[in-house]
C-alpha cells in the first residue's frame, strides 16, 4: 500500500449501490485495465445487494488498488460481522432487503 489510502465503507441492506473515486493516472497495471476495477465493484454490489462507497488516493495505480481491496475486504469482514452489542436484525427498520 506504501503511500495510497483507502477508505471503503459497506452497507449489506439488499439495495445495491455503489460510489467509486479511485484517481488512476493511467490505464493499466501489469495487464489489468484500470477501469475494470470500479466494474467490478459495481457487479460485486449488483450481486450481492450491496451498497459500496470506495475513496482512495495515492500516486502509484498498483498501491491504490491494492490499498483499495484491502478497504473493501475490512469493510465487508466488519458489515457482515456479528455484533454482540445487538440482538435480531440489525437494522433500523428490522429487516433486511
Amino acid at each position: 500500500m506504501d503511500e495510497s489510502l483507502a477508505e471503503a465503507v459497506v452497507d449489506v441492506g439488499g439495495r445495491a449501490y455503489t460510489a467509486v473515486e479511485l484517481p488512476f493516472r493511467g490505464e493499466r497495471v501489469g495487464g489489468l485495465p484500470l477501469q475494470l476495477v470500479e466494474h467490478a465493484v459495481e457487479a460485486f454490489a449488483r450481486a450481492g445487494g450491496l451498497t459500496i462507497h470506495l475513496t482512495g488516493r495515492g500516486r502509484n495505480d498498483h498501491h491504490l488498488a491494492e490499498a483499495a481491496f484491502k478497504a473493501l475486504g475490512r469493510a465487508l469482514r466488519a458489515a457482515c460481522e456479528p455484533d454482540p452489542r445487538r440482538s435480531g436484525v440489525a437494522s433500523t427498520k428490522g429487516v433486511l432487503g
